[in-house]
């Protein structure tokens, strides 16, 4: 609930509010805009007005719709909560009345797995559109679906008429050539086991996904944990002279989105932020460098520089505004932040009840990551 409270502090405080302001995506952690890879574009459909949507990837306590229920299976963990029309009463925590016009936020959907939390959140002008929301979490790791240290947590639901998916996830760690194989194959089994269940007794106007892929649009966020392939030595010189593109040549993860791989299909933004992983604690040294502590406890701590953290997608009508990093030294690692317009299909008998037609819906997702508390 702490998190959650940070988190609807930052979407929904006044804009005249007199407490410390939180750097937001669009401020604090957006360095870069690039066009997308391997992202082909359709004609956008008929539609309207200009919406917002919020997901936040990380790691506290988990917190229940009301009505949800709980089962040993993973698939049938999934939560459903369709979200209530703005005015009605629900257990969504209440968006505080914002100065911009822009009407708060509610909270969509959230859920925790051991390690793992993910929260969505929309405007509240947006919540009457959106439908169908499932959850499906997926455990890996340490005793696999018993424990879940590693896994995933997916988030499906309909926005209009678009089908979107959210999936945050940790992936296996280390830097031996075998555990890039491990976090292959935890990619292969997220994609393969992550069921969202049917709705039963309810006729529906979409036709629901079961699986990521069945989604139209895909965002996929978290701890990826992808190494760079090759040594301490040398990748902390590139990494001093700010040649990213050296090290991406060597970077496990774009080699598995460029060369065929368990990614391949998916997209990435361009990287010009330094790697994110590992740094030592609450410092903006990596772990290994300094001054302080022995050689050999140096040398034990030290991981080649990684960009661990990352945001992909799939699906087309996604165009990627910005991709950057923060500078929280809440953990060994920095977090990511990506902002995005999504085309959205509206159907023709809703635009006329839609204000301020235009020629496309583009629907901005934007990560927020909170910074240290002031």
């Amino acid at each position: 609930m702490r998190w959650l409270a940070l988190i609807d502090h930052a979407l929904n405080r006044p804009s005249s509010s007199s407490s410390p302001a939180m750097p937001t995506a669009s401020h604090s952690f957006i360095q870069s805009t690039s066009s997308p890879r391997k992202l082909r574009r359709r004609r956008p459909p008929p539609s309207t007005s200009s919406s917002c949507l919020a997901i936040s990837c990380g790691r506290r306590r988990r917190w229940r719709h009301h009505g949800e229920t709980s089962s040993s299976s993973d698939e049938e963990n999934d939560a459903v909560q369709p979200l209530p029309p703005p005015s009605s009463s629900s257990s969504l925590p209440p968006a505080r009345k914002r100065t911009d016009g822009g009407g708060g936020y509610l909270m969509v959907a959230s859920e925790q797995m051991v390690g793992l939390f993910a929260t969505v959140w929309a405007r509240r002008a947006v919540a009457p559109h959106m439908a169908h929301v499932r959850v499906s979490r997926v455990g890996l790791g340490l005793m696999g679906r018993r424990l879940g240290n590693k896994g995933s947590i997916s988030i499906s639901l309909a926005l209009h008429q678009t089908l979107l998916c959210f999936v945050c996830s940790h992936l296996a760690s280390g830097e031996r050539p075998a555990d890039e194989l491990r976090r292959n194959a935890d990619v292969l089994q997220i994609l393969s086991h992550t069921r969202f269940r049917s709705l039963s007794g309810r006729r529906h106007r979409l036709p629901l996904p079961r699986r990521i892929l069945d989604h139209q649009r895909v965002i996929w966020v978290g701890d990826m944990n992808y190494r760079i392939g090759m040594g301490y030595g040398e990748a902390r010189a590139l990494v001093d002279g700010g040649d990213w593109s050296a090290l991406l040549e060597k970077d496990q993860l774009s080699a598995e989105i460029n060369g065929g791989g368990v990614l391949s299909g998916w997209s990435e933004g361009e990287i010009c932020f330094p790697p994110t992983y590992k740094y030592s604690s609450n410092s903006d040294c990596y772990a290994g460098d300094g001054e302080d502590g022995a050689a050999a406890a140096k040398k034990k701590k030290r991981r080649t520089p990684a960009w661990c953290d990352r945001i992909l997608w799939h699906g087309e009508g996604i165009v990627q505004r910005g991709y950057g990093r923060g500078e929280s030294r809440f953990s060994d690692h920095r977090p990511v932040c990506a902002a995005f317009l999504v085309d959205v299909t509206v159907r023709d008998d809703m635009l006329t009840k839609l204000v301020g037609a235009t020629a496309s819906m583009k629907v901005g997702a934007e990560l927020l990551l909170l910074p240290d508390e002031p």
